[in-house]
């Protein structure tokens, strides 16, 4: 499958190519191996190096990535509507990130960039107000281990180790945090 994230107005953001791992009750997850070439907008495209299994929610604007490694244990985006069109997902990235790190702590990020972004795109307020409620909802959730934050998130991670490997992670350019959100 095909993800593709955009800033508000249709500006390219990640997009990267996965295998649909299956789904359940929490939606469709996704799955790529280390190496997975990832390329935020037009920028050079880079190998991630770690694996990491997206959570393409069933509802909810958001879309999380769980991390086999990395700074980031989980890394949420809050997003508008999230849309599957055949085989691609499609999700406008809305700033605000909501993450875990391995030690456990949970972090709101980018709330100066969803400030300067609401007067440079032009975000309707019942957006900010959504994108708002949906941070404080992922804040409470992941903190209290809700699934599938808690274990279920990690099982679909641990199928990503049976997929056949994509290459050798990039030893040279860009150093990504593994996961879709920086």
């Amino acid at each position: 499958m095909r993800y593709e994230s955009t800033k508000w107005g249709g500006h390219p953001h990640w997009h990267f190519d996965a295998v649909l791992l299956g789904t359940d009750d929490y939606g469709r997850w996704l799955g790529a191996p280390a190496g997975t070439r990832v390329q935020r907008g037009v920028e050079p495209p880079v190998r991630w190096t770690c694996d990491f299994a997206v959570l393409v929610p069933a509802t909810g604007n958001w879309v999380a990535c769980f991390n086999a490694s990395g700074k980031y244990e989980l890394y949420i985006d809050v997003t508008g509507p999230v849309t599957v069109d055949g085989n691609t997902v499609h999700a406008d990235d809305l700033d605000l990130d909501v993450v875990r790190l391995p030690i456990g702590e949970v972090r709101l990020l980018d709330e100066d960039e969803f400030a300067a972004n609401q007067v440079s795109y032009g975000y309707p307020p019942t957006v900010i107000a959504q994108a708002r409620a949906t941070a404080d909802w992922l804040m409470r959730a992941v903190t209290a281990d809700i699934e599938p934050f808690a274990t279920v998130g990690a099982a679909w991670l641990r199928k990503v180790g049976e997929l056949p490997d994509v290459g050798t992670p990039a030893t040279s350019g860009p150093k990504p945090d593994c996961g879709i959100g920086r």
